[in-house]
This record gives C-alpha cells, sequence and structure tokens, in this order.
C-alpha cells in the first residue's frame, strides 16, 4: 500500500506538470477555463435581459452547471490515449497500467473541487448570494460523478489503444454531450416531451442533484439518485471489467489488440 501511493503520488506529480507547466497562468488555468466558458454564458444571459434561472442567479446558475460537468468532460477526456502514453513507464515493475488513470482522475477530482469553491465562492463575494443547502449530499454528488466519470475514462482508455482513430472520434461524441447535461437550462424548464429522453443522460442527473443539494433557492423534481447511484457502479464495474481483461496484454506486448 506504502508503494502504491507513492507511485501514484509521483505520477500525480508527474500529470500536474505536464498539464499546467507549460502555460504562463501555470496552475491558474485551471480556473481559467471554466471560468471564461460560464463567462460566455453569463454575457449571453445579459444580452437577453433575463434575470435569475430557477431562482438562482444566472452566474450560480451555470458556474455550479459547469463545473459539476467539468468532472466527466476533464476525466474522460483525459483517459484517452492516457495509457499509450505512457507505456514506457511500464518496465518499472512497481508501476501498473491503471496507475496512471489513478493519477490523472485524482487530479481532475482536486482541480474540479478547487474550481467549484473558488468560482462560486467568488461569485458569492461578488453579491450573488446563495444560501448552501446540504454538504454531505453535494459529497455524494460529486463522489458518483467521479465514479461514473471513472469508468467511463477507463473505457476509453482501453477504446482509444483498440481503435486510434477514436482519438479523434471521442471529442466529436463528447462535444454534444455538453448541450444536454443542463449546464445552462434546468429540467423544470423542459417540455414533457421531450424530458424522457434527455434523463437518460446520467450526467444531466449530476447537475441537477448537484444543484439541488447545493443551493436551497433551487428544487430539483425530475432529477434521480437511485439513477445516478445505478449509473456509476455500472460504469466504473464495467470499466475496470474491460481494464482488467486487456491489462495482462498491454503489459506484455504493449499494445492492445483485438485477436
Amino acid at each position: 500500500w506504502d508503494i502504491q501511493k507513492s507511485v501514484v503520488f509521483a505520477l500525480f506529480t508527474r500529470e500536474l506538470n505536464s498539464r499546467f507547466g507549460r502555460f504562463k497562468l501555470g496552475y491558474a488555468w485551471a480556473l481559467a477555463e471554466p471560468f471564461f466558458t460560464i463567462l460566455v454564458f453569463c454575457l449571453i444571459r445579459m444580452a437577453l435581459g433575463r434575470g435569475a434561472i430557477e431562482g438562482l442567479a444566472y452566474p450560480i446558475f451555470f458556474a455550479s452547471g459547469m463545473l459539476v460537468y467539468s468532472i466527466f468532460n476533464n476525466i474522460g477526456q483525459a483517459m484517452i490515449g492516457l495509457v499509450e502514453s505512457n507505456l514506457a513507464l511500464m518496465n518499472y515493475q512497481r508501476i501498473k497500467p491503471m496507475d496512471p488513470l489513478i493519477a490523472r482522475a485524482v487530479l481532475e477530482i482536486i482541480i474540479a473541487a478547487t474550481s467549484m469553491a473558488v468560482i462560486l465562492g467568488g461569485f458569492y463575494w461578488a453579491g450573488y448570494t446563495f444560501i448552501w443547502n446540504n454538504t454531505l449530499g453535494f459529497i455524494a454528488v460529486f463522489l458518483l460523478t467521479s465514479a461514473f466519470s471513472f469508468g467511463i475514462g477507463c473505457i476509453f482508455a482501453v477504446v482509444s489503444l483498440l481503435f486510434q482513430e477514436f482519438k479523434k472520434i471521442a471529442p466529436i461524441v463528447i462535444r454534444p454531450i455538453f448541450f444536454i447535461s443542463g449546464v445552462f437550462f434546468s429540467t423544470n424548464s423542459i417540455p414533457e416531451s421531450l424530458l424522457p429522453y434527455l434523463m437518460w443522460n446520467p450526467i444531466l442527473h449530476s447537475v441537477e442533484l448537484g444543484r439541488n443539494v447545493m443551493f436551497v433557492e433551487y428544487d430539483c423534481i425530475h432529477a434521480s439518485w437511485s439513477y445516478l447511484g445505478f449509473s456509476a457502479l455500472a460504469s466504473l464495474a464495467l470499466g475496470l471489467s474491460i481494464f482488467r481483461l486487456y491489462q495482462k496484454k498491454l503489459v506484455t506486448s504493449g499494445s492492445v489488440k483485438l485477436t
């Protein structure tokens, strides 16, 4: 266990330097990325002349949705090609194929949690006040979303080795999910005829439940804890199973092949 912690920490430090070391803004870029996206949404909302959304100031509404969604987006995309880029490290006996994935997932989770605290805190300080609702509920949503995202990331890591074209296809597939995940809309405002189709998306449940447990002002009636929990467990089980299935081939041959 001590060796495992040391290996993951070393890989975590390596991933941290790899992600932010080449930028002049350094670690501040982790906050700048989601902040500017949220700012664009706020400017569009201001241009339309509309106010609060479902009882929340629109900067708070957009920020909470964007930051919950970023857990899925960042972990999922970070895993694509991650094992392949770390194949040289597999020559070291102590490093296992899963270690780079764990290190990168931990990094993305810490970045998401820090961004959420700083950006929401900044908006609150700027006058966009809210009443915090349920800390334990928020931790539960955060962990379930992270588990779901890690499972998807494990699948992406293997598939990107099976099919090199997946590295180009995956961003195209992931991008539309952003528009149906409730980042800039509430399920309360969706027509009843469309709602059953949108609610198949687990990230929409994450975003809606996240707002519900974060803010007293927000009332979510459509999202389901049981569906999010089932999706997280199913994704994690499937992702770990697929990764374990191909792990031995990865270590022995340095690549994953269908045959």
